[in-house]
Order: structure tokens, then sequence, then C-alpha cells
């Protein structure tokens, strides 16, 4: 048996390979030399692992991580190495945090990596960016719920500009030019609102459930989430809007102890719907970003960040 049809299946170390295979030490190391880049080389101790890599989300085995700066300049931080026999090798290039290790802090994932997985869409866009791509592409089930890793990274490589946090996926990302985003004044806000209840128009993919846009508010020259109450006055429009009040006012509350920093919020009412302005923590400027991981990733993977 051959060392790449033995990896096509296993994740090993030489000592496993050369008893599977038949092979002696020296066998193994010429096959798996001869496999070249193919082969990727994983911490394991004094035996570190060997796996073979394959093409994944139609862009090769090799897709690169990009990190974007304040300014939004782009470098390129981390190879993520999809694998033969499943999961995906993270492969330090340039000062990459060293919690995207993982918690093996070994680079191994079973799956699509947590600070990935964060980037996909979530809550009440999500849910439309769900329903709009399964009219597009087939493959793509309508229901979040139902998204597989490869709806997710397919995803992320089309459309890394919209992402929470300062990172892109792809070969190419460096090579986009910056993108016009949307900007809107307060004023505007109502008109964003009724359309995006009631038809299939996504700004951003910020996760929540409540309704919202993101855009990039020309008053305080900033990019914002701009959550809204339903119209009227009745129960569940009062309601909606009890809430988005409370939540101005505890975001207020948190910055006046000088100990937590929340989001800087601003709350008006217009046609009939109130709005409560955050402005963005992971978007300075026009084109910066700042890197975030949602507590809820941390919480899945058990990821403990000092």
């Amino acid at each position: 048996m051959i060392v790449e049809d033995y990896l096509q299946s296993q994740i090993a170390t030489s000592k496993q390979i050369q008893t599977h295979c038949g092979l002696t030490q020296r066998q193994v190391g010429l096959q798996i030399n001869k496999l070249g880049d193919r082969v990727v080389r994983i911490a394991n101790g004094r035996s570190p692992n060997y796996a073979l890599t394959t093409a994944k989300f139609g862009v090769g085995d090799s897709i690169l991580i990009w990190e974007v700066d304040n300014l939004g300049k782009l470098t390129c931080i981390a190879k993520l190495r999809p694998l033969a026999a499943g999961g995906f090798f993270v492969e330090e290039h340039q000062n990459m945090p060293k919690v995207f290790l993982g918690e093996a802090k070994n680079g191994l994932f079973d799956d699509l990596p947590f600070f990935l997985v964060d980037m996909a869409p979530k809550g009440f866009l999500g849910k439309k960016i769900a329903g709009q791509l399964s009219r597009v592409d087939e493959s793509f089930p309508a229901h979040l719920k139902d998204w597989k890793t490869e709806n997710i990274g397919r995803y992320l490589l089309a459309n890394t500009d919209n992402s929470i946090g300062n990172l892109k996926l792809g070969n190419n990302a460096a090579l986009q030019l910056q993108a016009p985003f949307a900007k809107h004044s307060r004023k505007e806000y109502i008109t964003l609102a009724d359309p995006i209840m009631d038809e299939d128009i996504v700004l951003s993919s910020a996760g929540g459930e409540h309704q919202k846009f993101a855009t990039f508010c020309t008053e305080i020259d900033a990019h914002v989430i701009v959550k809204f109450s339903p119209k009227g006055d009745d129960a569940n429009a009062r309601r909606w809007k009890d809430v988005l009040i409370t939540e101005h006012y505890a975001a207020k509350a948190l910055n006046e102890t000088g100990f937590v920093t929340a989001a800087e919020t601003h709350i008006f009412e217009d046609g009939e719907r109130l709005f409560l302005e955050s402005k963005r923590f992971d978007r300075p400027a026009k084109h910066g970003r700042r890197s975030m991981l949602s507590l809820g990733a941390c919480r899945t993977n058990q990821t403990i960040i000092c």
C-alpha cells in the first residue's frame, strides 16, 4: 500500500504509516517528500502527524487567510488546508494569532475553524441571505440551519466584505479593489427599514435575530448597525421599542463605569418606528477592520482567550 492511498483516509504518524503500509521509515520519508506540499506536518508531541490535503470549495487545497488592519491594508497571516481524511489544518504564515491554532494548539480542526464559522451569516439578515442564495444556486439550502461546511466556505470566499471581524478568505482577496459601501443619513433610515421587512434586501451579514441593517452613517462618519421596531403603537411594537430603549441605556450605563466598553448608541423615533443605532467596533474608519470573536464561537469551541 502506498502512503498517498493510506493518507486519503487517515491522519497518522510515520510509525503508523510504516505499520499499515509495510514500509521502512526511509521509504515512508521518500514517499512523503515526493508528495511535496500536498502533505502537511502537524505537531503531535515527539511524533508529528502527517495529513494529505484535498481541494475544497472549488479553489484548491491551499486557501489564504488575510487580516485587514485599521486602515484597510491586507496581510496574509495563514493558509487553510482542507484535509483528505476530513477536517482542516491552519498553517501559520505571518503574525497569526495563537488562538487560531485551536484548542489542541497545533492548527488541526475537525471541521471549518471556529473563527471562520463565526463569519458566516446569522440571525435576521442571515435568513435573508440564505433565501436569496437558494434562488441563485440550488446547492445552497434556503434555511441557515441546513447549511453545511461547503456552503459556508463558498459564501465566505465570495462575500468577504460583509462578514464581521477583520478577516478575509481567498487567494485573490488582496487583488479586490475597495468596494463602495452603502452610506445613509439618519433621515434615510426609515426608507431602508420598510423594504428590508418586505423584500430580499440585505445590508451586511451581522448576526442577531432582531430586524436590522448595517450602513455608514453620514452624520457621525462611521459604520453602524441599526435595529428598528415594528411600525405603530400596538403591544408588539411597544414591546420592541422597550427592548431597544433598554439596550440603549444598558450600553450607556456600561460605558459610564469606565471598566467596560460597550457600543456607542443613538436612539430616535421616525415614521412610527424606533431606531437604535450602534457604532460598529469592528469597522474603524471607512475601510479599516478590527478583529473580533463572538462569545458563541468561544463557547462552542471551548476556546479561552486571555
